[in-house]
């Protein structure tokens, strides 16, 4: 069993209460991936969000993954993915040594053309879901010349879960009656501009 310092337990509390702070996806994102990086070293990072239909929403956010990496996976290696059914919406983070035999993976095409070639080596990851709904996934990636993720990686990566996922949900909300409140300006515009009957403004809502 892992026992957390107190200057990891203080990095956590930061991590917490800097997140807590922001009122854009945009600042949450970043902060979130910029202080794990104090916990966690990574060589790089992904960010996903999903819809509902657990689709990724947007671009994903990255550091040193460049985006013809991404359209490359999006083309051609996602269909040689090997980790991804087993690691996509999971309840704990785990990362690849534990589920994936690297004897027999590193000498896949998947690996050797695409993960290693691009220095993505070792990677432990998170899913973050809010009342069983998937939300988000972060990857974190470390070079062969690093060290592998450890099992309190994970353990911190568990910690903060349930915060990233109330904080990601929160500003779900929040996005929500801000979108709402410009539908409202909209419409009430829209009413004295031309001159709409009650009945035609519950049509438009």
């Amino acid at each position: 069993m892992y026992t957390l310092s107190n200057k990891e337990w203080n990095h956590i509390f930061n991590l917490i209460l800097k997140t807590g702070m922001q009122n854009t996806l945009d600042s949450y994102i970043n902060t979130v991936l910029k202080e794990i990086e104090v916990l966690i070293p990574y060589y790089a990072a992904n960010f996903f969000m999903y819809n509902k239909d657990k689709e990724v929403m947007g671009q994903p956010k990255c550091i040193n993954i460049k985006n013809n990496l991404i359209k490359d996976y999006e083309s051609y290696y996602n269909k040689l993915d090997d980790i991804k059914d087993k690691t996509f919406d999971i309840k704990v983070p785990i990362k690849s040594t534990d589920i994936m035999d690297y004897r027999y993976w590193k000498n896949t095409e998947y690996f050797t053309d695409f993960l290693a070639k691009n220095r993505l080596y070792y990677s432990c990851g998170v899913d973050i879901h809010y009342n069983n709904k998937l939300l988000g996934t972060i990857g974190l990636f470390r070079e062969k010349s690093d060290l592998d993720y450890t099992e309190k990686d994970l353990i911190i990566l568990k910690l903060i879960k349930p915060h990233l996922a109330n904080q990601r949900y929160k500003l779900f909300l929040l996005n929500g009656i801000f979108n709402n409140l410009k539908i409202s300006k909209k419409l009430n515009k829209g009413k004295d501009k031309f001159n709409l009957t009650k009945r035609e403004i519950d049509v438009v809502k």
